[in-house]
């Protein structure tokens, strides 16, 4: 689907490393690509996703991370342009968004939600987090519509928001077959290639959410069992203690962290079990993109997104969070037992390419934005 009569607005904060930047990119250049006029807006013009942007969508640059600013420039774009709908992701842009909406008068905003408010807030109790939560069950009220990247996700907003906003949940896109293609394209491991040797991989911003410590004690585990090798793709904040927590569990000379790479996908078709540890998600592109690249997978059971993506335990080994025996004992068994493995990884690239393509996101999204449009 495609929309003519005004441009699709997307608004959000930058283009940087995370999961919710690549959607955006993903989604408005679909749109483009398609004939449809696409307006992205985003306050910083950095950003490494900025060069997988398509020369056919709009980009505007407000040049200013402060608040107040972004509220004037979005108030007088709203006014001037009056977009069919103004999409916004993640939770600071959308709170500007919706400020600059009501005093525009303007009720086509639609915020989209990346992330389990309540297993968000119960993972750490700053009282940023609280009021964040606070401030969302306020403010989304006056949205039109609200997108969720997953049922669980869409579930934890609702007791926050009540039944009066109507919630969309809308699976993140993929190109399905490119993720295949990087899968298949030699990439240089930071260690001499042994095949007798099985790495196991993991990917995401290196926080307490994505429970890499949990990672780094299972894999110990299997170290005192069997040679092997742990690669975690990303960065942030606690790539220091990782490594020392590497030090510590003496797996160092097993262990290591490349950084952030563009494609992912093309380090998990070189490796051989995918394993997501996170403590929360709202989504899980990563588990997306292993099951892509024919990977066997491992992933805890944290609220959002990891069950329904592997189809409760279908595509992928499911475990209790913080469990570090489980874990280990899923990735190891994932080594052991991959009898029929071939015949289950057919039926997973069915799947995902029918759930999780980039059509089927932008159909998600065409079907909000038609929305507004069927009621002028």
């Amino acid at each position: 689907m495609k929309t003519n009569v005004s441009p699709l607005a997307f608004f959000i904060q930058d283009l940087g490393g995370g999961g919710a930047e690549k959607i955006v990119v993903q989604l408005v250049n679909a749109f483009a690509e398609n004939g449809s006029k696409v307006d992205l807006i985003r306050q910083d013009v950095t950003g490494v996703y900025v060069k997988d942007l398509s020369p056919q969508v709009n980009s505007i640059v407000i040049g200013s991370r402060s608040p107040f600013r972004t509220i004037v420039f979005l108030y007088k774009y709203l006014k001037h342009t009056n977009p069919q709908v103004l999409f916004t992701s993640l939770e600071k842009s959308s709170l500007l968004g919706i400020i600059a909406a009501w005093c525009a008068r303007y009720r086509k905003v639609v915020p989209s939600v990346h992330i389990d408010l309540n297993a968000y807030v119960t993972l750490d109790h700053q009282l940023r987090r609280r009021l964040l939560r606070a401030i969302v069950a306020v403010f989304y009220r006056y949205s039109a519509r609200v997108v969720v990247v997953s049922k669980g996700t869409g579930d934890a907003l609702r007791r926050v928001l009540g039944p009066r906003v109507p919630i969309d949940v809308i699976f993140n896109g993929f190109d399905i077959e490119n993720l295949r293609k990087q899968s298949r394209e030699g990439v240089t491991l930071p260690f001499a290639t042994d095949k007798a040797v099985p790495v196991f991989i993991s990917c995401g911003r290196l926080t307490r959410q994505k429970g890499f410590d949990i990672l780094l004690h299972a894999f110990a585990l299997i170290r005192q069992e069997m040679p092997a090798r742990l690669i975690i793709l990303g960065h942030g904040p606690l790539k220091e203690t990782l490594v020392l927590l590497g030090q510590e569990l003496n797996i160092s000379d097993d262990l290591y962290f490349p950084g952030f790479v563009s494609s992912p996908a093309a380090w998990f078709g070189r490796s051989d079990v995918f394993v997501l540890s996170s403590r929360a998600e709202g989504f899980g592109n990563v588990l997306v993109e292993a099951l892509a690249a024919g990977i066997r997978i491992v992933s805890t059971d944290c609220p959002s997104g990891p069950a329904e993506i592997l189809q409760s335990g279908q595509y992928g080994q499911l475990v209790p969070v913080d469990d570090v025996k489980a874990l280990a004992a899923a990735m190891k068994s994932a080594l052991i037992h991959g009898q029929g493995y071939e015949l289950l990884n057919a039926s997973a690239q069915a799947y995902i390419q029918e759930y999780f393509s980039i059509k089927s996101m932008t159909d998600g999204y065409a079907r909000v934005a038609a929305s507004f449009a069927a009621r002028t």
